[in-house]
């Protein structure tokens, strides 16, 4: 009987470790279809995780972070930065470049619409973590975040530069979506 019941623990335990790795899966998937520009298709996966699915802080940060990103991109221009700030606190802590930088890509277009001062230094902030871990698919992305806030300070020379690094960047990424959106 005891045997049992450890066996069943033991089993409850497994499962849910599985799920917990199908989340963080899920997670990811979502993050890669945003590097191939399908958000609708992003958002109905990233909308398919039950709250009691994100039980750890890894879960719970990656998850705000891909909402973020996708409540921006889906046309959502009046969400705060509340959500993005707590990512970027842990990712800091953590250590995650890439996810870090994400962050501040993030936060950048959701501040976008304000015009502040801090949405150049977080691009710039995100410029330098991409770098340095060569993603670059994420420095295309911030590349052409760079060009369009240069290029409206009228900041031609400098415009112009980004928008060639971008280009590069994406044709390195070899991620089809991105250079094709370039293309639009």
């Amino acid at each position: 009987m005891r045997f049992f019941g450890f066996v069943t623990l033991l089993l409850s335990i497994i499962v849910s470790c599985n799920k917990t790795d199908d989340t963080y899966k899920k997670l990811e998937q979502v993050d890669a279809l945003l590097y191939e520009e399908s958000d609708s298709i992003a958002y109905s996966l990233l909308n398919s995780i039950e709250t009691e699915e994100l039980n750890t802080p890894e879960k719970v940060n990656y998850y705000n972070l891909l909402k973020t990103g996708l409540r921006y991109r889906m046309g959502d221009r009046k969400q705060t930065d509340s959500l993005i700030n707590t990512c970027i606190k842990f990712y800091e802590k953590i250590g995650d470049s890439e996810k870090l930088a994400l962050s501040y890509y993030y936060r950048a277009l959701v501040n976008n619409h304000s015009h502040n001062d801090t949405v150049f230094l977080d691009l710039k902030q995100a410029e330098t973590l991409s770098e340095s871990i060569q993603n670059y698919g994420l420095m295309a992305k911030i590349y052409s975040a760079i060009t369009n806030v240069v290029g409206r300070s009228e900041e031609f020379q400098l415009a112009l530069k980004y928008s060639e690094k971008e280009i590069n960047a994406a044709k390195k990424s070899e991620k089809e979506g991105l250079i094709i959106s370039m293309l639009q």
